[in-house]
């Protein structure tokens, strides 16, 4: 099956298709999915494991149990805290744990 190029959203009462490759990140919120894209968020009714399983896995990484991320969008990792996180190229810092971080060291060549 060809990974999807698009997820359908939505902004209000208005019906998007977002396309994959402008998705900076997907968190999964309670019952539905806020698809970060272009500085804006919008809400999807789909599940988090059925849109990983859709996407790209070269192009998206599950990096924490809520979170998607856009490999493309990565700007560095590292630590935060008591955590880590990966800081995107506009700015945004999203969490991931501790076996994410140790995979996008190797994956974006920093081990």
């Amino acid at each position: 099956m060809k990974p999807l190029r698009h997820l359908t959203a939505f902004d209000g009462s208005e019906t998007l298709l977002i396309a994959t490759e402008k998705i900076h990140f997907i968190e999964a919120w309670h019952d539905c999915l806020q698809i970060n894209s272009e500085g804006k968020g919008y809400l999807s009714k789909q599940r988090l494991a059925q849109v990983e399983g859709q996407l790209d896995p070269g192009a998206f990484v599950r990096i924490d149990r809520r979170y998607l991320l856009n490999l493309r969008c990565i700007d560095s990792v590292g630590q935060a805290g008591n955590g880590h996180q990966a800081m995107l190229d506009d700015g945004t810092c999203v969490p991931m744990s501790k076996r994410a971080y140790q995979k996008l060291q190797v994956m974006i060549g920093r081990s």
